[in-house]
């Protein structure tokens, strides 16, 4: 281990035990286990104590074979999804394992637990769609939580929700800015959006959007939905 005492930074390298359920790597340092988001199991590193029983990864000495470059260019900040680094096949397995964990730590018997059934296109599918309206030099921005903060990522098109969200939550930012609508401020308790949210249904394409707001009234409501409405016909005119 290297590094230094009386509060400086301390790192040490180890190698992956194992991972948590939440896809978390855990390394045995000093006799506890340490929590490293984003390594995998078998993987060795240098880590960086991020404070007691947490430590981030600083450099990968040796990669696993199912570690993989994550899609999406917000994992590293989003904290929407865990497991991008690591092959959809050993996600599979992993939640699999989860599960057969869940059954067994409640005495329920694990015999006619199934593999999952992975799908041919793991990406825009969920949905319902929910992000965070907030606001940053002036523009109106749309988002996730950073992980274990209330810090938003600004998302313009999340991988995982389906397209016709992502169209939806641009839209309604630039309605939010067009008609001066402005996004709450958790700090100051200014502003009136906080979320939007779209559920789309994949049988009929019926698409329900709600738009969360800090009090009941909400001036300008009526032009954002029939702006709305009129971008959701000009794009059915185009498919």
């Amino acid at each position: 281990m290297e590094g230094k005492v009386g509060g400086q930074i301390m790192t040490f390298q180890a190698k992956c035990s194992k991972q948590d359920h939440q896809g978390n790597g855990l390394v045995l340092h000093e006799n506890e286990w340490i929590v490293v988001p984003g390594l995998l199991e078998g993987e060795e590193a240098v880590l960086e104590i991020v404070h007691a029983k947490k430590a981030k990864i600083k450099k990968i000495v040796t990669a696993s074979t199912h570690r993989v470059k994550a899609p999406c260019p917000y994992y590293q900040e989003c904290g929407g999804c865990q497991l991008q680094h690591m092959d959809y096949q050993e996600q599979l397995l992993r939640k699999h394992e989860y599960v057969m964990a869940c059954f067994s730590d409640n005495q329920l018997p694990t015999n006619d637990i199934l593999y999952p059934i992975g799908m041919k296109d793991p990406f825009f599918y969920r949905s319902k769609a929910q992000m965070v309206i907030t606001e940053k030099n002036k523009r109106v921005m749309a988002g996730l939580y950073e992980e274990s903060s209330h810090k938003v990522v600004n998302v313009d098109r999340c991988i995982i929700q389906n397209e016709p969200a992502n169209e939806i939550i641009k839209t309604l930012r630039e309605l939010f800015e067009k008609h001066k609508i402005p996004p709450y401020n958790e700090d100051k308790q200014t502003g009136l959006i906080r979320h939007v949210m779209v559920k789309r249904s994949p049988s009929t394409e019926q698409i329900l959007v709600v738009i969360v707001t800090s009090e009941e009234k909400f001036p300008g409501r009526n032009n954002v939905v029939s702006d709305l409405q009129i971008g959701r016909a000009s794009c059915r005119e185009r498919e």
